[in-house]
């Protein structure tokens, strides 16, 4: 049995997850996930070994301005008590690698960072004036340690097709040019704060499996970082990102940026 057989927030059972390891140009990543179990859709399958410094794997394309490759992917269905056997949502789980530029070294903790902010406002829309035609978008955002590995997390919340969309992000380098992201992806029927708590929960226990062996390029690549940047510290205290956009692609320069009364 994939779900468990009580609960008003169910979700698949973590301890029936199964274990992969990508092999990322001898960097290995440990991690375990449940089967696909979503009402649409199927398991993809994805290749586990990739060659991360071959630009013909990124997507859109290798000139984009944060190409990326797609490691992973699977979903599953948020479901309620059993004898209702009601439907709150899904949840999808998937991995990537992004590229970012070559003269920016991802190992210098301020330029991570950085550049981890520009990419999701390339994402969700540059900085605006709120009015009744946009939307808000916000992440939260926090430094993690799970298994000697340090993750700047995000947590977001956006409209998506009328319904709140959410996503949780993990994300370490794993070599000066290239990012490790781990993203949960929810829309939810019900936006309660128990469901938010439980799918939070849900997805550390997921992260908490993961493990990087990493390549003998990456040990030295950080090793180097660590001396040209000694004591490095990301801040006790991360702000939260805000960005706004307009709700509709259709309206009108003077509509969007009309005042609300």
């Amino acid at each position: 049995m994939t779900y468990p057989a009580f609960g008003k927030i169910r979700l698949p059972k973590t301890e029936q997850a199964k274990p992969y390891t990508l092999k990322l140009s001898g960097t290995h990543v440990n991690f375990t996930a449940p089967p696909f179990s979503a009402k649409w859709g199927e398991q993809e399958d994805l290749p586990l070994v990739l060659d991360i410094f071959e630009q013909n794997n990124y997507l859109p394309n290798p000139s984009a301005a944060y190409p990326f490759i797609r490691c992973f992917d699977t979903s599953w269905s948020i479901r309620g008590m059993p004898l209702i056997q009601n439907e709150l949502g899904w949840i999808g789980f998937s991995i990537a690698v992004i590229r970012a530029k070559s003269d920016q070294n991802l190992f210098n903790h301020s330029i991570f960072q950085n550049i981890l902010e520009n990419h999701l406002e390339s994402m969700y829309g540059e900085n605006g004036v709120t009015n009744r035609y946009t939307t808000e978008t916000l992440l939260n955002s926090s430094i993690e340690k799970i298994n000697d590995i340090t993750w700047l997390s995000f947590f977001q919340r956006r409209e998506k097709a009328g319904e709140p969309s959410f996503s949780l992000f993990w994300k370490t380098p794993i070599s000066e040019q290239h990012i490790l992201s781990f993203c949960f992806n929810y829309i939810t029927y019900e936006d309660t704060n128990k469901i938010h708590e439980s799918l939070n929960y849900y997805a550390k226990e997921l992260m908490n499996s993961v493990a990087i062996t990493p390549s003998t390029a990456l040990k030295e690549q950080k090793a180097a970082a660590e001396k040209q940047w000694p004591n490095q510290k990301y801040p006790e205290h991360m702000e939260p990102l805000r960005w706004i956009r307009p709700k509709k692609d259709f309206i009108s320069v003077e509509e969007y940026f009309a005042d609300d009364e």
